[in-house]
């Protein structure tokens, strides 16, 4: 169901940045961000369903940094990058063959997170002077998940996995260099912000 919907928002975004585009002349504009997520889809567990639940964790933030390549006024694409590396106490459970007890165990367990995602931008208000952009966006990609079991190292465990983020309501404030705040949820966090860059337009 995840998978489909997050097919859904994609192929929602594409059809309309390829509509988009044909209406509107192509800015050729690069955008680079650097930003700082909080709360992301790996300091709890709701991401991770294979443990009982989060007993506590440090909520370390996801470094990100983005690149856009806008096509219109309206529709941008680009690439996200991010690093987090957070630590969360699980509470594990797990069945003695022999007596059929329920046994509950607590590890502490690492998480080290790299990420690559396309981007996909909607611009719902662009102010004139470009000093103002209220926007939405929806990403998916591969996330490379080590995890590093401090209790109990036979379960550590690395490799990739699909990852995503959507951005329900984003606002960017100033023109060449300026500050964002976003707030979505996914793999960037329920809050989002940083400073953002792009050359002046002729």
């Amino acid at each position: 169901m995840k998978t489909l919907i997050s097919k859904s928002i994609l192929l929602l975004f594409v059809l309309t940045g390829i509509k988009s585009f044909g209406q509107q002349e192509s800015l050729s504009i690069t955008q680079a961000s650097l930003g700082v997520g909080f709360y992301t889809m790996y300091n709890d567990d709701y991401y991770f369903d294979d443990y009982y639940g989060t007993i506590e964790s440090d909520y370390a933030p996801m470094i990100g940094a983005s690149i856009h390549f806008y096509q219109s006024r309206i529709f941008e694409f680009g690439l996200s990058m991010g690093y987090q590396n957070t630590t969360r106490k699980e509470l594990f459970e797990t069945y003695d063959g022999m007596t059929g007890a329920l046994i509950t165990t607590e590890e502490d367990i690492e998480y080290n997170v790299i990420m690559f995602m396309p981007n996909f931008r909607f611009n719902w208000i662009t102010a004139a002077n470009n000093t103002l952009q209220i926007y939405s966006s929806a990403s998916v990609g591969l996330a490379r998940i080590e995890k590093d079991n401090k209790t109990n190292n036979t379960k550590d465990s690395n490799g990739p996995s699909l990852t995503g983020h959507a951005t329900l309501a984003g606002m960017r404030f100033g023109n060449n260099f300026a500050f964002f705040m976003e707030f979505g949820v996914g793999s960037a966090g329920l809050l989002n912000m940083g400073l953002s860059y792009r050359p002046k337009t002729k």
